[in-house]
């Protein structure tokens, strides 16, 4: 009978013991169940697309937004293309160092009204094109050299070009007095309509949305007014902070940058340094650009800037912009220009020139 009572309390003990172990294995996840709520948190995280803002540059939406993709253009910005169309409603403008110590945007729009034309277009190179897939743009240039034209192949990026392509997409105007190479416009209206007869879905990509502050605030930075970025002897760019509209205005080589729509000046929010030293590979002058890894950068907003990192792990990937405390950088909302340099030495913030006192006169 002992033996009997002994064996049944060993059974009672086994029983509480897998009854414990079944208890805690329907409380605790499977490694499986545990990666998908990680993956799930993390797409929550990364979802910065907010209803009714601009995923490119934080502002509202316009009226005439129908949640289209980023589309790009490649603008010309020698001396006889300026000014250019369009520019006061891209959201992002890259500027870039190119042949001849002269420079080109690569300008994105989203969100805010179609301008009446684009331009003056000009062709691709392989730098733009390692920044605009960032977005999954749609990208509108005249050619390209030959490796911008194979970056376009290798990263399958849907585009439109004016070399194959005339009106209603592209065409030459000549009412403000440009010549050719300078005077090829593009109509992003009829790019838009006409895109899926070209096989290009409008339906907007899921890129991952920079992150923006819900109105202009300081940096707690430094304080810069005006700066100057030189792209090349020769070529500077100036800013002038107006306090008022908490905007920039933007001066190319000492003349006030304007779009030649409607004779308005840019009123840029946010200006990024970007430091990339490129180089020269061939007889064309044509450059490579050091883009992919990590580098150095300055952040302009609010009259301050603030010192910044970038790090971009290949080609294909996002470019992240953080703060000296490894955080990622949070934007102001409003327009933002991006200025390529090969050192941040290129940068220079002026003074502001001390007021004028009254001095006495002796009678």
């Amino acid at each position: 009978m002992k033996h009997f009572k002994g064996l049944i309390s060993l059974l009672l003990a086994l029983l509480l013991i897998f009854s414990s172990i079944s208890v805690f294995a329907s409380e605790t996840a499977s490694p499986e169940e545990t990666d998908v709520a990680a993956g799930e948190t993390d797409q929550e995280e990364d979802n910065r697309w907010r209803e009714g803002f601009s995923p490119l540059s934080g502002v509202p939406v316009s009226e005439d937004h129908d949640n289209r993709r980023v589309f790009a253009y490649s603008v010309d910005n020698m001396i006889p293309a300026r000014w250019h169309a369009g520019l006061r409603s891209a959201e992002i403008i890259f500027e870039f160092k190119n042949e001849l110590n002269t420079s080109r945007f690569v300008a994105l729009f989203m969100t805010q009204p179609i301008p009446e034309r684009i331009g003056p277009l000009r062709s691709a190179r392989p730098f733009m094109i390692h920044r605009l897939i960032e977005y999954d743009a749609v990208f509108s240039h005249a050619g390209g050299s030959g490796d911008g034209n194979q970056a376009i192949s290798d990263f399958n990026v849907n585009n439109y070009d004016a070399i194959y392509l005339g009106l209603p997409y592209f065409w030459r105007y000549y009412d403000t007095g440009k010549v050719s190479p300078h005077n090829l416009y593009a109509s992003m209206t009829a790019e838009i309509a006409n895109a899926e007869s070209f096989g290009i879905s409008l339906e907007p990509s899921d890129f991952v949305a920079s992150l923006f502050q819900e109105e202009v605030l300081p940096l707690e930075g430094e304080p810069a007014l005006t700066f100057e970025v030189q792209m090349a002897p020769g070529n500077v760019k100036r800013y002038e902070y107006d306090d008022e509209t908490k905007t920039y205005l933007r001066y190319e080589d000492g003349l006030l940058h304007i779009d030649e729509l409607d004779g308005l000046p840019l009123t840029p929010v946010n200006v990024i340094v970007q430091e990339a030293l490129s180089t020269v590979y061939d007889a064309s002058g044509h450059r490579a650009m050091a883009q992919t890894g990590e580098g150095a950068a300055r952040y302009f907003s609010h009259g301050e800037v603030i010192d910044l990192t970038w790090e971009k792990e290949d080609e294909r990937a996002r470019t992240i912009f953080r703060t000296e405390d490894g955080e990622e950088l949070i934007h102001n909302p409003g327009q933002l220009f991006i200025q390529v340099v090969d050192s941040l030495d290129d940068v220079t913030i002026l003074l502001p020139e001390p007021a004028a006192t009254e001095t006495e006169t002796t009678p």
